[in-house]
């Protein structure tokens, strides 16, 4: 019997696309070929990137845009180039030209006649959903897989670029061509069926694999709280770093915050003057981020997972981000500003305490009354710990995988 084989399509290095590599992982353990379409940006460090494709069996299509080479400064000038011209040709005349991907610069490096003929072809950004219906009308695929991990028209629903224009027609014309389409929440996935008329969107939450773990032990009443808050890169004005760091100034009680990922020398020259300025040089330390496989092992030592999220768009509202489930399966407290998609998880599981998003104070508050109680703080973390035998991304998936075989056994 022949192994289906499925496409991959990532915007960037698939070493940071979890979601990607977790269904790739999910269907290679399930004997299925799996072939990864990735353009190498330099969003990782090299020596990350070549240990990561490394450690995976899968068939690797790359192209290098990262400018690190001579020759991948020459694949990035004419992808850039071409992108421009592309995206003029669509602002001055709304034209949809044939070549136009638009919000994924990489693909314009690439031909469709490079790609492979495949089973299926799996995407999870609004960036990719034309190409691959492309791939699809192309006969390149059977079927057409698109894991919406954000809700895009609402995330740039804000932004007065040419993107909110192009999204909302991308989305629209192109998303009733997937024959599988995934959300992360519920409150996410009841918008796009209504928006869509679509039936039968499947959660697939931002979930980890399941692990066998060492859960830390019972807190020490004598050592200052320990707070994690972690992300692909850190940047004061994003993700409710500011309001966060802001918030830890007002607490009088022992606490310690660790940021934990990828940070520029700018954000972190101002990260470490309004540490200085709020006096609280002590209560916090940047870290390098986890290992992409580690990154639930990474948060074992920690209490409490803080999660900053503001309602700048309906995105934000409506999904939920992969550091809650991390910091759930860790068997941590999570602390989370009031975001439907993420609270439907706090109100489900009982794992932690809410706070109104952008509230300093009020996150001061919930922050300040977890240190002084510690049995409450340990039935939390006594909770994700249960939740997270539950919450694990092989649950969600099996659904994603008995649709796909019903489906392509039906081809």
């Amino acid at each position: 019997m022949l192994k289906k084989h499925i496409l991959f399509i990532s915007s960037y290095e698939i070493v940071y696309n979890p979601r990607l590599i977790k269904a790739a992982d999910y269907l290679f353990n399930k004997g299925w070929e799996i072939t990864v379409l990735t353009p190498v940006i330099g969003l990782v460090n090299k020596t990350t990137y070549n240990d990561f494709i490394k450690s995976r069996k899968w068939n690797i299509i790359e192209i290098d845009i990262s400018k690190r080479s001579l020759k991948s400064k020459v694949k990035w000038a004419y992808a850039s180039i071409y992108q421009r011209i592309h995206q003029f040709i669509f602002e001055k005349f709304n034209i949809e030209t044939k070549g136009m991907q638009l919000l994924n610069k990489s693909l314009y490096a690439y031909s469709i006649n490079q790609i492979p003929t495949v089973d299926v072809v799996y995407i999870n950004l609004i960036d990719n959903l034309k190409f691959a219906t492309q791939l699809k009308k192309n006969r390149n695929c059977s079927l057409l897989v698109f894991d919406s991990q954000e809700y895009f028209t609402g995330q740039y629903s804000v932004d007065k670029s040419f993107k909110n224009k192009w999204v909302n027609k991308i989305e629209k014309q192109y998303i009733k061509e997937a024959d599988i389409i995934c959300s992360t929440t519920n409150a996410m996935k009841d918008v796009i069926e209504h928006r869509y008329a679509i039936k039968d969107v499947i959660k697939l939450r931002n979930l980890p694999f399941t692990k066998s773990l060492q859960y830390s032990s019972v807190l020490d009443n004598s050592k200052p709280l320990k707070l994690i808050w972690h992300g692909l890169s850190i940047n004061y004005n994003s993700r409710g770093v500011n309001i966060i760091i802001t918030a830890l100034s007002l607490v009088n009680q022992p606490i310690h915050l660790t940021l934990q990922g990828n940070i520029n020398s700018t954000q972190k020259e101002i990260i470490r003057n309004e540490i200085e300025r709020l006096n609280i040089r002590n209560k916090i330390s940047i870290i390098e981020p986890a290992h992409p496989d580690c990154i639930v092992e990474s948060l074992l030592k920690y209490d409490v997972g803080v999660i900053g999220e503001l309602p700048l768009e309906d995105n934000q509202r409506l999904t939920s981000s992969n550091k809650l489930f991390e910091y759930i399966q860790a068997g941590l407290c999570v602390v989370t500003s009031n975001m439907p998609g993420i609270v439907e998880t706090i109100d489900e599981y009982h794992v932690g305490e809410v706070y109104d998003a952008g509230n300093a104070n009020e996150l001061a508050e919930k922050l300040a009354f977890l240190c002084k109680n510690q049995e409450l703080l340990n039935n939390y973390k006594a909770a994700s710990q249960k939740a997270a035998e539950e919450l694990i991304w092989q649950t969600d998936f099996d659904h994603v995988y008995i649709q796909l075989n019903t489906l392509l056994n039906n081809v």
